[in-house]
């Protein structure tokens, strides 16, 4: 006879072996969510709420749960000039990408940093997160000007990073003469980013600017730019995570069939809850600039953050129009 205490620790072991090999919780992103900026002249603020999926479940047909400059990191800068919306929004010159709506988030540091951020409504820390924008520099300068995300901080920044010292590629090797005040895209993987000595390659490699060096794209004054991010959360043995970049994409069908700006595999970008538009003031060295910022998505796949022509994402009539087909 199995004496009962030995049965008792049998099933406890079992219990401890399928707690042990039972995943920690995690969170992909739900749904998708998109703001076109349609609303009427004026500045930002902290009062709006517009654009559709900004909620726990990303469900487009229900009400949004967070507003413009509301949350840590996500506070307005400068004075109320410093972020505003224009009459006019960006268009992407491509027939497959869909015409935009409304106007543009315009961010400058003209007189003080312009900066302004909004939560997802929802926490992403696991599987594949997509996000797109198109963006324009109106103030041909390179002080810093970018697109963030952010968890309890900044985690990941794309766009032009003013710095008077060199980059370094992914691997934490100093890349000489190619300074970060270039003015090409790179991106920015911050110094806030959570235990990197956790990971298993040289901690020293993850915070810094990186740029593609064998064909960086220029961050020119008066051009559009239509950008695309791609995080695979945990892709290699379920810590690192891997963050692809896409500028002005060839095939906006078939993501399969495009090679990424910039391929950075050997970070940890923790929690993401929310996303920061920001242009440096006036300082080191560095004049201020101005950039439009349109057409922001977020997705788990390349086709939710690519709009088709004809659909255009979700504006406020539009919104109206399902509310009244879903009426019985």
């Amino acid at each position: 006879m199995i004496h009962h205490s030995l049965l008792h620790q049998a099933a406890s072991l079992v219990v401890f072996l399928a707690a042990a090999a039972a995943p920690l919780s995690a969170a992909v992103f739900s749904g998708s969510a998109y703001e076109g900026f349609e609303y009427a002249v004026s500045n930002m603020g902290n009062t709006l709420n517009g654009g559709t999926g900004f909620n726990a479940t990303g469900d487009p047909g229900a009400a949004n749960t967070t507003t413009w400059g509301v949350g840590t990191n996500l506070t307005p800068g400068g004075t109320a000039a410093n972020q505003a919306i224009t009459a006019a929004g960006l268009s992407y010159a491509s027939p497959g990408y869909a015409a935009s709506a409304g106007g543009a988030a315009q961010v400058t540091g003209v007189g003080g940093t312009g900066q302004i951020g909004r939560s997802l409504g929802q926490t992403v820390d696991a599987g594949t997160f997509y996000f797109s924008y198109l963006t324009q520099k109106t103030v041909a300068e390179l002080r810093s000007t970018n697109f963030a995300l952010f968890g309890t901080n900044e985690r990941l920044a794309i766009g032009q990073i003013a710095s008077n010292v060199n980059t370094r590629d992914q691997d934490g090797t100093w890349l000489a003469g190619a300074g970060a005040n270039s003015g090409s895209f790179v991106a920015l993987v911050s110094n806030s980013q959570n235990s990197p000595a956790a990971l298993p390659s040289d901690p020293s490699s993850f915070n810094g600017v990186y740029v593609n060096q064998t064909a960086p794209v220029a961050f020119q004054a008066n051009a559009t730019f239509l950008v695309v991010g791609k995080i695979e959360f945990g892709f290699n043995a379920g810590i690192e995570d891997r963050f692809s970049l896409y500028i002005n994409p060839g095939n906006l069908t078939d993501e399969s069939s495009l090679t990424p700006y910039l391929v950075l595999d050997h970070s940890d970008f923790g929690s993401l809850t929310g996303f920061r538009l920001f242009s440096g003031a006036t300082a080191g060295g560095f004049n201020a600039t101005t950039t439009l910022i349109d057409e922001v998505r977020f997705g788990s796949s390349f086709a939710q953050v690519i709009p088709e022509p004809g659909s255009a994402g979700l504006g406020l009539l539009a919104m109206a129009g399902l509310l009244r087909r879903r009426r019985p």
